[in-house]
Order: structure tokens, then C-alpha cells, then sequence
């Protein structure tokens, strides 16, 4: 029978509950393959009865009579949390030790994503190498151990070459490629006469005669060479014709030798072959081991006899990334190598070595699995296809460009400090060129940002459009007190389902409780912020229960109760984790949906102390700011990624507010802003929400402020702000309703 044959054994009822014929059954499908398996009671079944075998659990489950159910992916769903034990293979970029001796890789990082999504617990097992032989036969192990169902499957994709195990086949099949030497391309001669164009050298050759001809005719008795000899012997014309010889001879001679220079470094690589024709019209060897013999069958006739013309055999091991011979690879383990082992040159932006653009061959890849897990099989195929479907995908991409981003940083991390390369001295010609370049991009600017300013002043004297955000789903941290259960009110109120997320769980509950009455959806959700794999779970419930989020608002902040210098360093930390991280996290998260929608609204709250930053809330106005800092580059990264006018952001500035009596009586007894008025949260409630509907980049409450006049105030005079300072400081707190 095939190893994916379903099978129902019937045994007599009063033998259905006996467990050792259950294991006697259990024994006989493992001997001969079948995974799919199970009984029933032969006169009135009711239930069925199997095992999940896996490496190193054997789980009995009953099952309801639902075929369905036990013979499909649906197997493996069951109430018992279960362990999948697995290996993984060094094979770059897929699975590989990096250099902190920790596991990384794109298949890594995508079965993280689906170990956490299916609540699955991971376990690895380390196949230790004893001796050269079992170093070359570490694939062959590994599989042993799959058909003796010590692990449940191997971790990294591989060319599809093993036919009798269960197997899932990856969509992106792996690339070979040649990874070639750069050849140099030094020709001194043509790099002497190649600064100046044809055109300037017979100027100079023209200007050089004419001048030895006019010597000539000076040295001759005739009346034209007599006069002739008179001009130029004259003192006036003597230091002109010196001083602009001299003046031509510095710059022709600096420009020259700028010039050669920048050739011989920039031209000293011949250009790359594209194609396999090209690259076997030149003479680089390609160095391959006896084992590549079974590669070369799998190539085409006419490339694999001519890479056998160059060939030269190695006895033991290739040398990577030599600079004398090329050799085979997979494309994404010779992108990451690159990467990490050649530097880029400073002076060509080129490394010595390039992966030829017309590949060699592409083949297939699976996942390989044990003998008898083809459920889990099934069962991780159908996440992996789902987890591709809804753009998961694109979180492993990112982590490639990441891996190869810090292969190429990674020396810094583990190497003492060096000294970058010390910037080169520009010639006057390069100086006067650069000081050009810049006028005119400043000019250009200049130009171009005409419309878009007579674009801006029109809007003030416009009535906005207002976007309708009736149905959407709104996530308000920090939403069960204060300003966010205003804010959440505001939204319920203008038709959005809200989830108020807050450590207060009872307010929480309340503030859903009013929210309802404006016949929205709402939950409450317990959840600090500040865990980065609470909001993780956080954004998985909020969009199972009420949907994608549409409008994310990071309010969530806490006020230090200690402002002092000598203030516990666990306040600092606490308040950058609520008032920061919190924000960072939560937008990590929810982002990417919003762009792949091309819908979405992020709000974040500061403070006024974002702009003023008071004596007395050191850290306080250090975490506003830093919000205020990180919004501003967000709009910059929506911007350079296309999505500004599809995702946007508000920065809200709010004043003094009447929240938490501790926070007004604190504001009292800390000589703070006391000349400032203090509002009630509905005010700014209602307007965040008329900014969310209008678009608007940063807003101050109350509103005659503008973002504006407040950076005014940071580029005062120094004892100007301390006036002011002292000035706000006096005076008693008065509410204002």
C-alpha cells in the first residue's frame, strides 16, 4: 500500500477498548507505512480510536465518527499540546549557525511563523559528527533517522532526490548558478590618453606648435619677427603670458593626474560576461569536486562538456570565492556569501567576484518528513500554502535582504573598532564641480516646490474632505482611562468597532460597556504593550474577533512619578517600554496588513512636552519626543515606499488634560506649566477623530496652537525661554469644563 492509503480497521465491539490490540494495530500499519489510520467498533461504532505518532510522543485520541475529520489535515487538531522534533542541515541561506552560533535562515525564520501560528512546540536534535566520513554523510543520517521516526521532519529544503519519503514540494525551486572572478583589465597606455578627449589633446598639440612657431619667428630678423620680439618682450605682456601659463599648467597637470587616477582604480575590471556564452569565450577555469559529477548530468550536453574543457578537479574541498576560478553554487547561498566574505571596493562599488546572470539549472526543493507523518505533512503543507496566500511570505523575503544586511555589518558587531577609510582631498576642479551640483539641486528645489507651496497655502483657505470611517476597526491602547477611553468613545461614536486594549481590565471592560451603547462591536483585551510577543497574540485576536485593523491609536503612556535626577532607574526603563516600545511594537504589527490593504490610519499621542520639553519631566519629555521623532520617520518611510496617500499618520500635541488626580496633583506640586489651562478628554476626543478624517499630519489641542508656533519656541534665545519659563511656572491650576 501507498504510504498516503487511508484505512479503517473494524474490530468487535468488546475488543474496541482493549489498548493492546490498539497497539497491535498500532505496530502493523508503522511496519508497513500507513499513517492514516484507525479503528471502530464493528457493530455500533460510535468513535474512532488512533495514534499521532510522532518522535517523541505517541498520543491516543478519540475521535468523533467524522472521516473528515481523521483523514484529512484535521487530524492533527486535537486538544493535547504537541511537540515536533526536527533537524536541520547547514545549507546557506535556508538553515545555517551564525557567526553567534545561533540557528537563522529563511526556513528558520518561516517555521517560527508557523510553529507560533499553530501553537506547535519545536524541539531540535543535534546529529553530532564524529569523523570525516560521517561529515560527508550527514544527508544520509538525517534520513535514517526520518525512517526510524526519531525526528518528525528535516527543517531545511533540499533538491527533490528522495522518492520514498513523505515530502512537501516548495514552490520557489533552487538556482544554480557560476560564481566568477572578476578579471582585471589594466592597459597603461590607453589609461594615459584616456582623461582627455581626442578634441583636447589636438588643442594642446595645435597650442604647443603655434607657440614654438611664434619662439621661431622671434628669433628671425625680419620686421614681423622684430615686432614680434618687442610685444612680447614687454613687462606687461612678459607676466600676463606667465601667469596664465602658469594658471593653464596647474589645472591642465591636476586635473590629468585626478583624472588618470580615477581610471586606474575604476577601470581595472574587464566588463562582466552575462551569459554562459560569454563567460566560456574567456579563460577562467571552473573548479568542481569528483561528487559534482551526478550535477553535470543533470546539465544540458553542450554546457556540461564545455565546462568539462575547464575543469580542474579538487581532491578535497573548493576554495569559495577564489579570485582565480569560478565555481558552482545555489544563487541565494552565493548572494549571502558575498555578502558577507567580499567587500565592496570604495572606489568601483564592484566586489572581486559576481554571480553570472544566466543560471545553470533549477530544481525542485521539499521539505522531507518521517516515514509516518504524513499528517503533519498534510497538516503543515495546507499552513504553509495559507501562510503564502495571506503575504506571510513577505516577512522571510525581508529576512533574506536582513541576513545579507548584517553578513555585511557583522564585522563590526564582533571586531574591534576600525577606522573607516579617510575621506580623499578634492582638486579645485572637483570643488568647484560639487559647489556647482549644489547650486543647481538647490535651484531645481527651488523650482519644483513653486506648486506645491501655492498647493498648501489653498488648502488653508479650503474646507477639508472628510474620509468616512463608519465600519472600521479602531485599536486604542491605553483605552480604558482617561484620554483613550475618550478618544474610544469618539470613534464608537462615528461608527468604528473598537478594541480597547489596557492592563486595567475591569475600566476596560467598562469603556466596552458604553461603547456598545452606540451599537458598535467592542472587546476588551488585557494586554501590556510593552511584551513584544503580547502584541504579537494581540494583533492575532483583534483581527479574529473584529477584523483587520483599520485605525491604529498608540496612546498608551505612563506620567514617572519621580522627576529628579536621582529617580529609581526602573522608572526610566518603564516609562521608554509604555511611552515607546509600546508604539513600536504595535505598529510593527499591524502595519503590514494596513499596506497590503491599502488602508490604514496610525495615530500617535505625545504631549506637548514633545515640543516643550519641562525641567521637572526629564524622562517624561525624553519619551515624547523620541514618539514624536518616530512618527515623523514613519511618514518619511510611507512616503519612500509608495503607500503615503493609502496608509497615513497623526501626531497629537495635547496640553494639560484632567485625567488621573495623581497626575494634577503632581502638576501642582512640581512648580510645572501652572499658567496653563487644564481641559476635559472629550475635547481631544473628538478632535483626533476630525484629524483622522481629514488626514491631518499634527495636531495641537486645543487648537489655536499649531505645530508651527511651537517649533518657534525651540529656536528662541536661551534667556528668552527661561522668561517664558518662569513666566508659565506662577500662578495657581484652574480646570476648564
Amino acid at each position: 500500500m501507498p504510504w498516503n492509503a487511508r484505512v479503517l480497521a473494524l474490530v468487535e465491539d468488546h475488543f474496541f477498548e482493549h489498548v493492546g490490540i490498539l497497539r497491535m494495530l498500532q505496530s502493523w500499519f508503522w511496519d508497513v507505512g500507513i499513517p492514516y489510520w484507525s479503528v471502530a467498533a464493528m457493530h455500533q461504532p460510535t468513535y474512532l480510536k488512533y495514534f499521532l505518532e510522532h518522535a517523541n510522543q505517541t498520543i491516543l485520541v478519540n475521535a468523533p465518527l467524522d472521516f473528515d475529520t481523521v483523514y484529512t489535515y484535521r487530524r492533527m487538531k486535537n486538544e493535547h499540546r504537541v511537540t515536533v522534533v526536527y533537524h536541520y542541515l547547514n545549507s546557506l541561506p535556508y538553515t545555517f549557525l551564525n557567526p553567534r552560533k545561533r540557528i537563522d535562515g529563511i526556513d528558520y525564520v518561516l517555521f517560527g511563523l508557523l510553529f507560533e501560528y499553530l501553537k506547535l512546540d519545536a524541539k531540535l536534535v543535534h546529529i553530532r559528527k564524529r569523523t570525516e566520513s560521517e561529515t560527508r554523510d550527514m544527508l544520509m543520517r538525517v534520513v535514517q533517522n526520518l525512517l526510524d521516526q526519531h525526528i518528525d521532519f528535516m527543517m531545511t529544503r533540499r533538491v527533490v532526490d528522495i522518492k520514498f519519503l513523505p515530502m512537501f514540494v516548495v514552490p520557489e525551486p533552487i538556482t544554480f548558478c557560476l560564481v566568477v572572478p572578476r578579471q582585471r583589465n589594466l592597459q597603461l597606455f590607453s589609461s594615459l590618453i584616456q582623461p582627455f578627449t581626442s578634441e583636447l589633446w589636438i588643442s594642446l598639440a595645435c597650442g604647443v606648435a603655434a607657440a614654438y612657431g611664434v619662439k621661431l619667428l622671434t628669433q628671425t630678423e625680419t620686421k614681423l619677427g622684430r615686432l614680434m620680439k618687442r610685444f612680447l618682450n614687454g613687462p606687461l605682456m612678459g607676466s600676463f603670458i606667465d601667469i596664465t601659463l602658469d594658471i593653464l599648467s596647474f589645472v591642465l597637470i591636476e586635473s590629468y593626474l585626478a583624472q588618470i587616477t580615477s581610471l586606474l582604480l575604476v577601470q581595472q575590471y574587464r566588463r562582466d560576461p552575462q551569459t554562459l556564452e560569454e563567460f566560456f569565450a574567456t579563460d577562467i577555469p571552473i573548479q568542481m569536486l569528483e561528487s559534482h559529477d551526478d550535477f553535470l548530468l543533470s546539465l544540458s550536453p553542450n554546457v556540461s562538456k564545455a565546462i568539462m574543457k575547464r575543469a580542474v578537479v579538487m581532491e578535497t574541498k573548493m576554495e569559495l570565492l577564489s579570485e582565480q576560478y569560478a565555481y558552482f553554487d545555489s544563487v541565494g547561498r552565493a548572494a549571502y556569501s558575498l555578502t558577507m566574505v567580499r567587500k565592496v571596493d570604495p572606489i568601483t562599488g564592484l566586489r572581486a567576484n559576481f554571480i553570472l546572470q544566466q543560471p545553470l539549472i533549477s530544481s525542485p526543493t521539499a521539505y522531507l518528513f518521517a516515514r509516518n507523518a504524513a499528517p503533519l505533512r498534510d497538516y503543515f503543507a495546507l499552513h504553509l500554502e495559507w501562510m503564502r496566500a495571506f503575504g506571510f511570505m513577505h516577512l522571510v523575503d525581508v529576512h533574506f535582504v536582513f541576513l545579507q544586511t548584517m553578513a555585511a555589518r557583522e564585522e563590526d558587531h564582533i571586531s574591534p573598532y576600525q577606522w573607516a577609510e579617510p575621506v580623499p582631498l578634492k582638486t579645485s576642479v572637483q570643488r568647484f564641480r560639487a559647489l556647482l551640483e549644489t547650486v543647481l539641486n538647490v535651484l531645481m528645489f527651488a523650482l519644483e516646490s513653486i506648486p506645491l507651496w501655492w498647493e498648501a497655502l489653498a488648502a488653508q483657505f479650503r474646507t477639508p474632505r472628510m474620509k468616512i470611517i463608519s465600519g472600521q476597526t479602531a485599536l486604542v491602547t491605553g483605552g480604558a482611562n482617561g484620554l483613550g477611553q475618550a478618544i474610544a468613545i469618539s470613534l464608537a461614536k462615528e461608527g468604528c468597532n473598537v478594541a480597547v486594549v489596557d492592563v486595567d481590565e475591569t475600566n476596560a471592560q467598562e469603556t466596552v460597556a458604553k461603547l456598545r451603547r452606540y451599537n458598535v462591536s467592542a472587546e476588551a483585551y488585557k494586554v501590556d504593550v510593552s511584551d513584544y510577543e503580547a502584541v504579537r497574540q494581540l494583533g492575532r485576536d483583534v483581527e479574529r474577533d473584529l477584523g483587520p485593523v483599520d485605525i491604529l491609536v498608540n496612546n498608551a503612556g505612563i506620567l514617572p512619578t519621580s522627576f529628579s535626577v536621582d529617580a529609581l532607574p526602573s522608572h526610566a526603563k518603564r516609562s521608554m517600554e509604555v511611552n515607546v516600545l509600546s508604539g513600536f511594537w504595535t505598529t510593527q504589527t499591524f502595519i503590514d496588513s494596513m499596506i497590503r490593504r491599502r488602508k490604514g490610519h496610525i495615530v500617535a499621542v505625545s504631549s506637548i512636552a514633545g515640543y516643550i520639553a519641562p525641567g521637572w519631566a526629564k524622562t517624561y519629555a525624553a519619551t515624547k519626543f523620541a514618539i514624536r521623532g518616530f512618527m515623523d520617520a514613519l511618514e518619511d518611510d510611507l512616503y519612500l515606499r509608495g503607500q503615503a496617500e493609502h496608509v497615513r499618520t497623526t501626531t497629537v500635541f495635547p496640553f494639560t488634560f484632567n485625567t488621573r488626580k495623581q497626575a494634577i496633583r503632581l502638576l501642582k506640586s512640581s512648580s510645572g506649566l501652572t499658567r496653563l489651562s487644564i481641559y476635559e478628554p472629550a475635547l481631544l476626543g473628538e478632535c483626533v477623530v476630525k484629524a483622522i478624517k481629514t488626514n491631518q499630519r499634527k495636531l495641537v489641542v486645543p487648537g489655536p496652537v499649531s505645530p508651527f508656533q511651537l517649533s518657534i519656541f525651540e529656536n528662541m534665545p536661551v534667556k528668552v525661554r527661561q522668561l517664558l519659563t518662569r513666566t508659565m511656572a506662577q500662578g495657581e491650576v484652574k480646570l476648564v469644563d
